[in-house]
């Protein structure tokens, strides 16, 4: 198998999702809605205290572990969309609540923990320093930006967890850290051209009044999994060039 450019990711993720836009994109918009979702319950028990902030930070930290379990279902979901398998549905975004599930815990643990280090900064500007409103806002950018930062860098190394974890389900979880790491090398740089290529079109979704996103960061996701396939030398499906797989059913609804 010929090793695909960042480009040829991309563009295979396109051909895939001809005609299944919509599945893909209701696959996304039920992990974003639960997401919001379970944060804005947690914002019920913040009343502006110390006591209430702490309480607060830990239930969405389990929260966020937790939903480990549907981020796993979503990788799971776009691997299975790009190898044409049978009767893909978006049911396949709870599979990690039967299958997996503490793996798919402890890894989701990985970047939970990039992100709370990201952000220690912010809670301690929050807790100890008295900024303008002006200050507030440039420091609650600048330590997203870092956060986006760091978190990248660990997707560079652990970026193809679920992936692994879906393929290898025997695997414990430092051997799927030690495999993600492993297929990474060498193609850290190409990963990196993966995401240059995807941000311009994600940040005009965001501009089209965020429901715009919904697209480009479909291609996102699905071009992410070609790169997984790509890193394990398997041909992906593709209607644009080649056969259906033998025994896809192409007749199943998008929904």
């Amino acid at each position: 198998m010929n090793k695909k450019t960042a480009k040829d990711l991309i563009l295979n993720a396109r051909g895939q999702l001809i005609g299944r836009y919509g599945q893909a994109i209701l696959v996304i918009i039920v992990v974003l809605f639960l997401n919001w979702l379970i944060a804005s319950f947690a914002d019920l028990a913040y009343n502006g205290t110390i006591s209430s902030s702490i309480f607060r930070f830990i239930i969405l930290l389990i929260i966020n572990l937790l939903m480990g379990v549907l981020s796993f279902g979503e990788d799971r979901y776009f691997l299975n969309l790009v190898r044409g398998t049978q009767g893909l549905s978006p049911a396949d975004l709870f599979y990690g609540v039967k299958n997996s599930t503490d793996k798919a815990i402890c890894l989701k643990a990985v970047y939970t923990l990039a992100s709370l280090i990201s952000g220690i900064p912010l809670v301690y500007l929050s807790l100890f320093v008295v900024l303008t409103e002006r200050q507030s806002v440039a420091a609650v950018l600048l330590i997203s930006f870092f956060e986006l930062i760091i978190i990248f860098v660990v997707k560079m190394f652990f970026g193809l967890c679920f992936y692994i974890l879906s393929d290898k389900p025997e695997l414990s979880f430092k051997e799927i850290l030690a495999e993600s790491n492993r297929l990474m090398k060498g193609n850290r740089f190409k990963f990196i051209l993966l995401l240059l290529r995807t941000i311009p079109y994600m940040i005009l979704g965001w501009l089209a009044l965020v429901v715009g996103f919904l697209w480009p960061y479909a291609i996102y996701k699905t071009a992410l999994a070609n790169f997984y396939l790509d890193t394990i030398g398997e041909e992906p499906y593709n209607p644009l060039w080649q056969k259906e797989p033998e025994g896809t059913d192409t007749s199943q609804p998008l929904f």
